[in-house]
């Protein structure tokens, strides 16, 4: 008996002086302050899912991977705190492939963990094998796979420092599933782990490049400022600036809201479905001030008559164009500028604030109040009670303005420039979208990592037909946490953004945009959500005054008539040509947006 005892005991202790990989990796991930996990299961994986469990960390199964990826980035997007995405190995590894580079194009701190085949099978074509780091190494900022069980904890911590510092973006790890159950002893492990040591940083500011632009500040006569995502964390010492320096702003797709749209200074969102007057103000400007911005292809225009003002005055020291970014490999990658500084926005801004003096700019000003009343952004009914994609949204922000906790999600196409264009956006981060690789179907994951990542807040998904087919499935997801997003679908039965594109440059020639759409209404029935269709414009205020208030998730089925998203900056022509009211005489040559 003594013996017998004596053998349980040593089994006890030598279970717990012991640790698992699995292990060592998910309270790794709590120290790193992770709380929820969006996960797909699968063989390669199973170990750490158990030790998920064991750990009690939050989790979320979505219907497939690439929902679950999609609903980490919606987390980050929408709060300060950092998506975890969890998946098996194989197909479960290249369905992150699309929601990993969607965040790595917007700049979305992520850590994507993905199961793998064991060490000894890796290269063989195992079942369900994939060359992970291979093929995430070109939609990450960096892919590894863990070697050794000693590697586990400094990559982790690696993976969040490079996923968080510099410009933000994923981190991938591969994980080996004999790795994740191999058992070391914790002394043994202690004595041989990599610690993470995070690199010293100074911030040290360019205070010669500093003085020049305050100097081009003061005498530059129609400054005009380009906010773009690195803003987002710093939007209050932006708004700051604004209103010290009196400079008028226009912002990208991702920083709208960074600077309050209500407020007379604010331009709204430019480029190639932006505001008129702000691609006009860009366009004659003779400063431009581009901050945390890279000068995206769908906010220039033609590059060669882009700015022109502003690069003649940078030619005579009497202004120019300026470019402040956290990323120096994007400084003349696409606008040649006159000054560069590599940096935070915010620490730069605020040497600015503490230097700059209030100037008189009531002639700019009166000026771009005239082209707001001129060129607001419009839309015409042909008869009363016709609904359009734009008069919804104008009721749902009329019902919501008021509101200071709304996030509104959406996916890819005409719904979401309409969204862009006629919501006034006061906040940073309540848009969340796919803006670089233009990924449809992201609405209803963004929506339901937004939900998580901050549950006192209203959710909705404003999202297109088109979109909306893509990932109707993770209502389920929806229904089983019983997480109360509005889903406002924008009907047409059209890819309409495309359509429109065919009939512009391919003579209307139409071919795979027309959808085929299931009853919305029976779907969401279906899944248990309760449903609404409405067909009319007096039906608009009711359905939002109801769906405001309750506590459910709702989906409502919107027969909208199909319209364009003007105005329209056509392929090939400067932010100044746009087309402002559609001909259908009138022919568009050039090459297709992308």
């Amino acid at each position: 008996m003594i013996i017998n005892k004596f053998k349980m005991i040593t089994r006890i202790n030598k279970r717990y002086y012991t640790t698992s990989g699995a292990e060592i990796l998910v309270k790794q991930l709590k120290k790193n302050s992770c709380n929820d996990i969006f996960l797909y299961s699968g063989g390669a994986n199973l170990s750490l899912l158990d030790e998920i469990k064991k750990q009690k960390i939050n989790y979320i199964m979505n219907v497939n991977e690439q929902c679950s990826g999609h609903s980490a980035a919606g987390y980050s997007k929408s709060s300060n705190k950092i998506g975890v995405v969890v998946s098996t190995s194989g197909p479960g590894l290249t369905n992150l492939i699309t929601p990993l580079l969607d965040a790595k194009n917007d700049s979305v701190p992520l850590i994507a963990i993905t199961g793998q085949v064991p060490t000894i099978a890796l290269g063989t074509n195992a079942f369900q094998e994939a060359p992970a780091i291979e093929l995430m190494q070109h939609c990450t900022k960096k892919s590894s796979q863990i070697k050794h069980i000693k590697d586990i904890e400094y990559l982790i911590d690696e993976a969040y420092y490079i996923a968080t510092n510099g410009k933000p973006g994923p981190v991938h790890l591969d994980c080996p599933k004999d790795i994740m159950a191999e058992i070391i002893d914790k002394d043994l492990l202690n004595n041989i782990s990599i610690k993470f040591t995070k690199p010293l940083y100074y911030k040290k500011l360019e205070i010669d490049k500093l003085k020049a632009i305050l100097h081009l500040i003061n005498i530059s006569k129609k400054p005009v400022i380009i906010a773009g995502q690195g803003t987002n964390n710093c939007s209050n010492i932006l708004r700051e600036f604004v209103l010290k320096s009196q400079i008028p702003i226009t912002t990208t797709l991702h920083a709208m809201g960074v600077f309050d749209e209500t407020h007379e200074l604010s331009l709204h969102m430019l480029g190639m479905h932006g505001s008129v007057y702000a691609n006009y103000t860009v366009q004659d400007a003779d400063l431009i001030l581009a901050i945390g911005t890279r000068f995206d292809d769908r906010t220039t225009g033609n590059l060669k008559e882009y700015g022109l003002e502003a690069k003649q005055a940078g030619l005579l020291n009497k202004g120019g164009i300026i470019h402040i970014n956290i990323d120096e490999d994007e400084f003349n990658k696409i606008i040649n500028t006159d000054i560069n500084i590599k940096g935070d926005c915010s620490d730069n801004l605020n040497w600015l604030i503490n230097n700059i003096k209030p100037i008189d700019r009531t002639i700019w000003i009166n000026r771009i109040k005239k082209l707001k009343k001129l060129y607001p952004f419009n839309y015409n009914l042909d008869y009363f009670d016709q609904i359009k994609t734009q008069s919804v949204i104008d009721m749902f922000y009329k019902k919501t303005q008021t509101i200071d906790n709304v996030i509104i999600s959406t996916g890819v196409g005409n719904h979401q420039m309409m969204a862009a264009q006629f919501y006034r956006w006061k906040y940073p981060k309540r848009m969340i979208t796919s803006g670089s690789l233009g990924t449809m179907g992201v609405g209803i994951p963004f929506a339901i990592g937004s939900q998580l990542a901050n549950p006192d807040s209203l959710v909705f998904c404003l999202d297109g037909d088109g979109s909306f087919n893509m990932t109707c499935n993770d209502l389920a997801t929806i229904s089983k946490l019983n997480l109360p997003i509005k889903i406002l679908i924008m009907n047409d039965g059209r890819q309409q953004m495309v359509h429109v594109w065919q009939k512009l440059f391919f003579n209307s020639n139409y071919i795979a945009t027309d959808n085929f759409n299931p009853d919305y209404c029976k779907l969401a029935n279906a899944f248990g959500i309760d449903s609404y269709k409405i067909e009319t414009k007096s039906e608009l205020d009711d359905i939002f005054e109801h769906i405001i208030d309750t506590d459910k998730p709702v989906v409502i089925d919107f027969k909208v008539t199909p319209d364009i998203c003007l105005p329209l900056v056509p392929p090939g022509n400067s932010l100044s040509s746009m087309i402002l009211k559609l001909d259908d005489k009138e022919k568009i040559t050039g090459i297709v947006p992308s």
